[in-house]
């Protein structure tokens, strides 16, 4: 009894010892995640006071505000940057005036019109009759087996030893059978007593779809280009008048990546302007908690 009492006491013990490392685990595992959780809190107030201080420093785009942002945050890259945009908006100013120039752009609304316009029209026209023409096309393919025979219709007879191997097993018989099946289908369905002539008004049609078709596309090519020129024409007026809040935007940006791969600490409070050193001192205090 007291053998058995003792066994039972160690097996508690063991339970009572696995039972305590499982909640240590626990609460290791808990605080653990409040630890990441506050790093990524770190993480996301500092990323915050990285585009405030961005937007502080930098808050116009002459090329004095430029230039001192620059010098203040040791990013002597930024100017050139302003210069490059600045050169891409001179080139926008001349694409916009050569596409205000092209004759496909001054006649847009004659073109491209929706409800009247030249290619609008012609492609709605061509497109029903492409219609019309696939609806005659599936009059054909619709049919069991056509389009196997269709295709076949060319194909030269196996001779010599290749047709000989087809009689001897039997392929020739069943082929034959095969194509005389499909063959009275087609002709009954289309009330034809000829596969000749069911072959030939198919081509026709097929020929006169794939003509409209190549039109259909040529018209849907030209009618693009010039929705392609007036959407570019939009874009560019947006980039031209609203230049100075995208150029701002960017070099803000650019300044949140280069704060990105700099310590505050190093220097950068004394480097910037006084109003500024508020923001920067509560970029070191969360850096410092990340160290």
């Amino acid at each position: 009894m007291t053998r058995l009492r003792t066994k039972r006491d160690g097996v508690r013990a063991a339970n009572e010892a696995i039972n305590s490392y499982k909640e240590q685990e626990n609460e290791l595992e808990a605080e653990r995640l409040k630890i990441r959780k506050d790093i990524e809190g770190v993480k996301q107030t500092s990323k915050e006071i990285r585009r405030q201080l961005a937007e502080n420093i930098l808050v116009g785009i002459s090329a004095e505000e430029v230039n001192k942002a620059a010098r203040e945050l040791s990013f002597m890259a930024l100017p050139g940057m302003l210069d490059t945009l600045t050169q891409k908006r001179e080139e926008n100013i001349r694409r916009k005036k050569e596409i205000a120039g092209m004759s496909d752009f001054q006649n847009q609304e004659l073109l491209i019109d929706p409800s009247s316009g030249e290619y609008t029209e012609k492609l709605e026209e061509l497109s029903a009759s492409l219609g019309e023409l696939k609806k005659s096309l599936k009059r054909f393919t619709d049919i069991r087996g056509f389009q196997h025979l269709y295709d076949r219709k060319d194909r030269a007879e196996p001779t010599g030893f290749v047709k000989f191997i087809r009689i001897v097993t039997l392929v020739q018989f069943f082929s034959s059978k095969s194509y005389e099946r499909k063959k009275g289908r087609v002709l009954t369905t289309l009330g034809s007593s000829s596969l000749e002539t069911v072959f030939g008004e198919y081509s026709e049609i097929l020929e006169a779809h794939d003509v409209l078709q190549k039109e259909y596309e040529k018209f849907d090519g030209l009618k693009k280009a010039v929705e392609n020129l007036v959407a570019e024409h939009s874009e560019l007026t947006n980039a031209i008048d609203n230049f100075e809040h995208i150029t701002l935007s960017k070099l803000q940006g650019e300044i949140l990546k280069h704060l990105e791969l700099i310590s505050a600490s190093t220097g950068l409070r004394e480097q910037v302007r006084k109003e500024l050193s508020v923001i920067v001192t509560s970029l070191v205090v969360q850096e410092e908690k990340l160290n």
